[in-house]
């Protein structure tokens, strides 16, 4: 008999490799983000388990690659947009690159403290954005209610924050739906 527990891990078991949290199943995942802002910090709700270490963040590149980038980097916040965990910069020209490919990079090693809501974003510095994989389109009626799911934070960024700095109010923007998953 499964107990409650293993019941609300269930999906992981489809989850890529290693993943302690995935946004949703890979076979539900068909769409594409809109159009990125350079220097804009894109958000996504996550609910993450009560002592989960995250140590890797990871998102899927959708056919269009990063071009003449100059920074990048993945955040996850509580609930309240504090950063909790942050990768390194990314200053490679093509740091979130390949099509139809995930990018996974590091972070400083975080266990959530609460199960709850928490989310996890990136932030892209660059003269061609990359495209991003994502689910299904959340509702704009449903996406503008709190917690927002998905939407951008912070604008004119460049270099990634440090722990502990509180992001921007999201602004709900329905098209930001990323895939992502943790490990």
């Amino acid at each position: 008999m499964l107990t409650a527990h293993d019941k609300a891990n269930l999906p992981l078991y489809m989850a890529p490799s290693g993943a302690t949290s995935e946004s949703v199943g890979g076979r539900e995942v068909t769409g594409t983000s809109g159009t990125l802002t350079s220097g804009t910090v894109y958000l996504r709700a996550a609910a993450l388990k009560q002592n989960t270490l995250i140590s890797n963040l990871t998102f899927c590149v959708r056919g269009t690659a990063e071009t003449g980038g100059t920074h990048a980097w993945f955040v996850l916040t509580d609930s309240n947009l504090v950063v909790k965990a942050v990768t390194a910069d990314q200053t490679g020209a093509t740091a979130i690159g390949g099509t139809n490919t995930p990018v996974t990079v590091s972070t400083n090693a975080f266990t959530t403290t609460y199960s709850g809501l928490y989310y996890v974003g990136l932030c892209v510095v660059a003269s061609g954005m990359p495209v991003m994989l994502v689910g299904a389109t959340t509702p704009t009626g449903l996406n503008s209610v709190t917690p927002v799911l998905c939407g951008s934070s912070s604008t004119g960024q460049t270099t990634p924050p440090s722990t502990g700095t509180t992001l921007t109010a999201i602004t709900s923007a329905n098209s930001y739906n990323f895939y992502y998953y943790t490990s």
